[in-house]
């Protein structure tokens, strides 16, 4: 692999495996996409490289100059002519990565995509195949109706042993048309880095609003927030690339951290149109668990949020559409010792189920490879937090993870 297409994290083993020859060739798109959703798989990447012996592969992006634009015109007319070719969506966009050639052999070939289009990106590695005995993926974002737009970027999974989406009900499709097994995950967090404890910070933000959200909940909390009545933290700019993606997640974090409350609602709640009904665990339902804020919100019409989610209050009920939030928060802000067993519950089983550290245990199990050492430590510390969360809350500890609430 030449060294203009290797990360400087992956120019040699991860820091999770000092010395060891690296196993797992990493495909990132961390250098070519700051998009803010793209945040979490990241983290992922960081997670998978702590514990395993990885080389990040981070191509880099294709020049832009003004000096280059007749280029790029050529490129994209060429692409025009690709796209009447293989039936592809007029919107999708040429690969952006610049092309590198593998020289060294791996176990394993790992990719996370967001959507299906960034399938592309595979062009940008010459002979990746050749060169990894197994591959696999996961498409974090895919729906129905993108299974049928998408289909000639899904053919290109024909590539790989394995395939994991993160919405269930498109695993078969996806499957006839890769001709791959296809399995389910979820998405997951760095619940290390996003729980509270075991020194956990004042709780001053009353509520944290992000990503999608209610416009009458928002307007009433909203108000009260201009009449001094409650620390309201929201959104105020949308989609703005992340400047730096490990400083968003540590500030997110500590935003959630400090929060009672924090909303979350089903998507389908405003974009039935788009998924056509399909439904997911979104990366907030994670990110609010992790760090023991109190989820209000609406529960995702899926089974994969009864079996993820399946303690008292992981999330309290709250409609769409309101009638009072301040009737809602006095309601539970009357129940300290109910929203104190929350937050602990939240945090306990976050590290005990949805660290991204078992999400790449999965992969690891499709491929055929043991874990290493550094997999076990971190396995290990997280069970460490989750007892000392457990035993302050008075909930019994459990190996498997089963809390106190799981079982009623």
């Amino acid at each position: 692999m030449s060294a203009a297409h290797a990360s400087a994290a992956g120019n040699g083993a991860a820091p999770g495996a000092p010395g060891a020859v690296p196993r797992v060739l990493l495909l990132s798109s961390r250098v070519v996409d700051h998009s803010l959703w793209h945040g979490p798989q990241y983290e992922f990447e960081d997670v998978i490289a702590e514990v395993d012996a990885v080389r990040l592969l981070t191509p880099g992006l294709k020049p832009t100059s003004d000096l280059r634009k007749l280029g790029q015109d050529a490129i994209h007319l060429a692409w025009k002519s690709v796209l009447a070719l293989t039936q592809r969506s007029p919107n999708d966009k040429p690969p952006l990565m610049l092309p590198g050639t593998l020289d060294e052999d791996y176990d394993l070939l790992f990719a996370v995509f967001h959507f299906p289009q960034d399938l592309a990106h595979l062009d940008a590695v010459r002979g990746w195949r050749k060169r990894c005995r197994k591959a696999v993926c996961f498409i974090v974002e895919l729906w129905t109706p993108e299974v049928r737009d998408y289909r000639s970027y899904l053919e290109l999974l024909r590539d790989f042993d394995h395939v994991f989406v993160f919405n269930s009900v498109v695993m078969d499709s996806v499957s006839r048309i890769a001709g791959r097994p296809v399995g389910y995950m979820a998405t997951g967090i760095d619940a290390a880095r996003f729980a509270p404890y075991p020194s956990p910070p004042e709780r001053v933000i009353d509520c944290y609003w992000y990503g999608r959200r209610s416009p009458t909940g928002h307007r009433q909390l909203a108000a009260m927030a201009e009449r001094r009545e409650l620390f309201y933290v929201h959104d105020t700019i949308r989609q703005n690339p992340m400047v730096d993606y490990r400083q968003h997640r540590v500030l997110l974090a500590s935003l959630l951290q400090r929060s009672r409350y924090a909303m979350a609602y089903r998507i389908n709640e405003d974009r039935l149109v788009r998924t056509e009904g399909d439904e997911g665990l979104t990366a907030r339902l994670f990110e609010i668990t992790a760090a023991g804020a109190v989820m209000l919100g609406s529960r995702p019409h899926c089974g994969e949020f009864d079996r993820f989610f399946d303690w008292p209050d992981a999330l309290i009920d709250v409609p769409w559409e309101p009638k009072d939030m301040r009737a809602v928060l006095a309601e539970l802000d009357a129940q300290p010792e109910r929203l104190a067993l929350a937050r602990r519950r939240n945090v306990a089983n976050a590290l005990r189920r949805h660290d991204w550290v078992y999400r790449w245990q999965q992969v690891l199990e499709a491929a055929g490879m043991a874990p290493l050492p550094a997999f076990t430590r971190r396995v290990e510390r997280l069970h460490e937090m989750a007892r000392a969360v457990e035993g302050a809350a008075g909930l019994p500890s459990s190996p498997a993870g089963a809390l106190a609430g799981r079982a009623g």
